[in-house]
């Protein structure tokens, strides 16, 4: 009962439907939940003056070593939450998150900066086809994320996001030529003595899960 508050009660946040989320995939049944959530997060606002009064003093470290270390924030950041529980594979309760700020990553610069004037705002976002490029493609990665958390869970295909369709070709092949760089490096350092046959086959191993 306290999950099922959280994750589709909470009035500000959660695995439904809201305008500001750019993408949600979520597969729900009985206790199971399986959550994607893709959006754009205002950072000041969320920083500084979050929806849920409630829970700002969670932040009030965060803010206090930014402030002290002078640590210069984005406006706008594009973020992905992974939430999944399922009793079947654990007990657990898993949640991660992943932030991005999109200028880091050469993305297009941003002229609003506020949460609903911002160009990737769900319903902004269709006037600027950089913002939207940059989006799917983080929501590509993000799906792929969503996959490996998925397979390393152990989570059964019934139970899996269908979000196939976001990842696309182009990040396949990124991921493929990066994988085929990993290996041609390692071997490398297998023929020049650097590695031993066991140290290789464990870093190749790694590569290749």
């Amino acid at each position: 009962t306290f999950i099922y508050e959280i994750v589709f009660k909470n009035k500000h946040d959660g695995c439904y439907k809201r305008p500001e989320y750019f993408d949600l995939s979520l597969y729900h049944k009985g206790a199971t939940v399986n959550c994607m959530i893709v959006r754009h997060v205002d950072v000041n606002k969320e920083l500084y003056n979050p929806d849920d009064k409630e829970l700002a003093y969670l932040d009030a470290n965060l803010i206090r070593y930014i402030e002290d270390n002078s640590i210069e924030i984005p406006n706008i950041g594009l973020r992905s939450a992974h939430i999944i529980f399922d009793r079947s594979i654990s007990q657990k309760y898993y949640v991660l998150t992943h932030f991005i700020n999109p200028e880091f990553f050469k993305g297009p610069k941003n002229k609003f900066l506020t949460e609903n004037d911002s160009e990737y705002h769900p319903l902004n976002i269709s006037k600027y086809p950089e913002h939207k490029k940059f989006m799917n493609k983080f929501l590509s990665k993000s799906s792929l994320f969503h996959q490996d958390i998925e397979n390393k869970l152990g989570v059964k295909n019934q139970k899996k996001l269908e979000i196939s369709n976001y990842i696309t070709e182009v990040l396949k092949n990124d991921i493929n030529d990066n994988t085929i760089s990993q290996l041609k490096k390692l071997n490398e350092l297998f023929k020049a003595g650097v590695l031993n046959k066991e140290e290789f086959e464990k870093a190749k191993k790694k590569i290749l899960d």
